[in-house]
């Protein structure tokens, strides 16, 4: 294989990786701010947009060079030798490549961190990425001003970006991201938290490390409930339904409420003082109907097993009593 063909075959292996990073990375940063984590999303799109914007500055210096190039042609210079000799040797001498060492400095970091989070895809793409940079500066080798200070404020602007995160990570958002079956799952052990990806409602909360707390009073007013329905179907014991909005700081896992039926039943002894305090005789649980638990600024349906069969004619009403959950 000739140099020229050799050349070709590296520019398109190289433009082939890259193409399949910058689509990986539209990817992930679009699941991301779908799943409400902008952050990330932003982390992830940074990438395709830094790659198109420097494709344009490529491009337009390209053209620049090339009307340069047609107004004043470089006149004949004689050979020189000695000069040339000189001129060769020069460069080799002080030359130093500083965005080899950097960019292969960030491909290893990416790989060892995505390594320590457990095959985390974006850092695995993370680590390609830079690795493809530092190859592709080894071989062209770029020396001048510009280069070094393009590699330089590359530089600062990861190690700003990843300080930033750790320092998240740091404050207790470090997740572990698990696969199975389809499935995907990711664990905070700081916060003692597992979240599922639910499609397009983004990451839930499904359990907990510790035992849920009683949820206060202040934080209970924010719990709003409305829209409840009595009822049963052909497969299920009779059900009471509430949707729920949760604009507390608590993910919400069950609520209690207690109802009473007018006219009441006459099995029915309750003290009219509990019913005016309480809000109703007869107790019922609600948990999750449409999701396991409800996570903070959430909407959901919460349903549990009604105490009796609903009398025809009868009208009923509830009152909330306690609601548990986790501080977020």
């Amino acid at each position: 294989m000739n140099p020229t063909n050799k050349g070709g075959l590296y520019g398109t292996l190289f433009a082939t990786v890259v193409a399949g990073l910058i689509l990986f990375f539209v990817y992930v940063g679009y699941q991301e701010i779908g799943g409400g984590h902008y952050l990330r999303g932003a982390r992830a799109l940074i990438y395709p947009v830094a790659f198109v914007v420097a494709l344009v500055l490529h491009f337009l210096n390209k053209s620049r060079g090339k009307v340069g190039a047609a107004v004043a042609p470089a006149p004949a210079i004689e050979k020189d030798a000695t000069s040339q000799a000189s001129a060769s040797s020069a460069p080799l001498q002080s030359r130093f490549n500083f965005g080899t060492i950097v960019f292969g400095a960030f491909s290893a970091i990416s790989l060892l961190v995505c390594l320590a989070k457990g095959i985390v895809p974006i850092y695995l793409g993370e680590s390609v990425l830079w690795a493809a940079v530092a190859w592709f500066w080894h071989k062209k080798s770029p020396w001048s001003d510009t280069a070094t200070g393009t590699v330089l404020l590359c530089a600062v602007g990861v190690a700003a970006g990843e300080g930033f995160v750790l320092g998240r990570q740091w404050g207790g958002s470090s997740y572990t991201y698990l696969t199975q079956g389809d499935h995907h799952i990711r664990v905070n052990a700081a916060a003692g938290r597992t979240d599922v990806l639910a499609g397009s409602r983004g990451w839930e909360p499904i359990s907990f490390d510790r035992k849920p707390a009683v949820i206060p009073a202040d934080e209970t007013r924010s719990i709003v409930l409305s829209n409840g329905s009595w009822k049963h179907d052909a497969y299920t014991a009779e059900q009471i339904c509430l949707d729920v909005q949760n604009d507390s700081d608590y993910v919400l896992q069950q609520i209690t409420i207690n109802v009473s039926l007018n006219p009441r039943p006459p099995d029915v002894n309750c003290n009219p003082l509990k019913e005016s305090l309480e809000g109703g005789c007869e107790s019922v649980v609600l948990t999750g109907y449409t999701v396991n638990l409800l996570d903070v600024g959430k909407a959901g349906r919460f349903c549990g097993t009604a105490p009796r069969p609903f009398p025809t004619g009868a009208t009923w009403t509830y009152g909330t009593g306690i609601m548990k959950g986790w501080k977020r």
